[in-house]
């Protein structure tokens, strides 16, 4: 395998750290590929690739490119099945019921549009009669023009608001500046079948990269484990999701195990609510960490976890290929 081969290889087995508008690093090192889920919740395979020794002081040399899948448990910090234990041995059938396949919330029934002053004019199908309403949302102030100073109203429509519909929760969320700052934002949840009654609550939470703006990345909500995928970058620059978990009243907190590395590969089992993603790598070793997205679901899952691969196991792993 050649440099530019492998330099295609790495691009074409991104799974779910959906990117556009940029390029990673050439491989070199040891390279985590290809997160899957599998039939027993908490065990994962993941592909492994070794390229040429990182060399930071000359070019990266992305040859070689060999494979192996290892097998491991996040509950246990285990790996269960490795290169010279075949994996039909030990292993769990996989799953493609991941992120990727995990139904969204259908966005296009609830149309939001600035109304007079600072109202918006809150259209939807879903509506009970009448099918409108004008909404005031507390301490909105409209912006008179996008600010450069990495608030929130920088990065998303000229209306000011994020917004996004939950199915489950019958509510849409409204995300804004409090009172025109763009720093100290502000969530309003409101339910559709009340006259549109909203609960406001404060946030902490950063959404300086969102941008609803992005033609290319819409906004995803995934009700089966409260979560939103918020877009962000821009049409040319970069591009993906900040991850935010959500209940009936708020954005409950930043989901930071899919909010990384944007090339780091990513997986949400929503059998159980837990995010996992594979860290690190190339002249050191990995870092595979679990979430819980929910912090009331029942499941066994720690609210998070850290389970280290060394370069000594990954040297290890490779020691017996052909």
């Amino acid at each position: 395998m050649n440099a530019k081969q492998a330099y295609f290889t790495i691009l074409a087995s991104l799974g779910t750290a959906v990117v556009r508008g940029c390029s990673p690093m050439p491989p070199c090192g040891y390279m985590s590929e290809n997160l899957k889920l599998t039939n027993v919740t908490g065990v994962l395979h993941i592909d492994i690739y070794k390229y040429e020794d990182c060399d930071y002081f000359g070019k990266p040399n992305p040859y070689g490119g060999e494979k192996v899948t290892i097998e491991v448990d996040v509950e246990s910090n285990t790996i269960l099945a490795k290169r010279d234990e075949p994996l039909e041995i030990a292993a769990n059938d996989e799953l493609f019921s991941g992120l990727r396949d995990t139904p969204a919330v259908d966005q296009s029934g609830i149309k939001i549009i600035p109304y007079k002053g600072d109202s918006f004019l809150v259209m939807g199908e879903k509506f009970r009669r009448p099918r409108y309403y004008v909404l005031n949302l507390s301490g909105f102030v409209r912006p008179t023009e996008k600010s450069d100073d990495g608030g929130l109203l920088s990065f998303h429509d000229d209306s000011g608001v994020i917004s996004f519909y939950s199915e489950r929760m019958k509510r849409i969320y409204f995300i804004y500046g409090k009172n025109g700052k763009n720093k100290k934002n502000t969530i309003s949840s409101c339910a559709i079948d009340n006259e549109l009654s909203c609960t406001t609550t404060k946030t902490k939470l950063d959404f300086h990269h969102v941008n609803t703006d992005n033609k290319y990345f819409k906004v995803k909500v995934y009700d089966s484990t409260q979560l939103v995928g918020l877009p962000t970058g821009t049409d040319t620059g970069c591009g993906g999701y900040k991850y935010y978990s959500f209940d009936q009243d708020t954005l409950v907190k930043s989901v930071d195990t899919l909010n990384g590395n944007i090339f780091a590969p990513i997986e949400v089992d929503s059998r159980i609510g837990v995010a996992y993603t594979v860290e690190g790598g190339r002249e050191r070793g990995f870092k595979i960490r679990s979430e819980k997205i929910v912090k009331g679901l029942d499941v066994s899952s720690k609210n998070k976890n850290k389970m280290k691969v060394n370069r000594k196991t990954l040297k290890g792993l490779f020691s017996n290929l052909p």
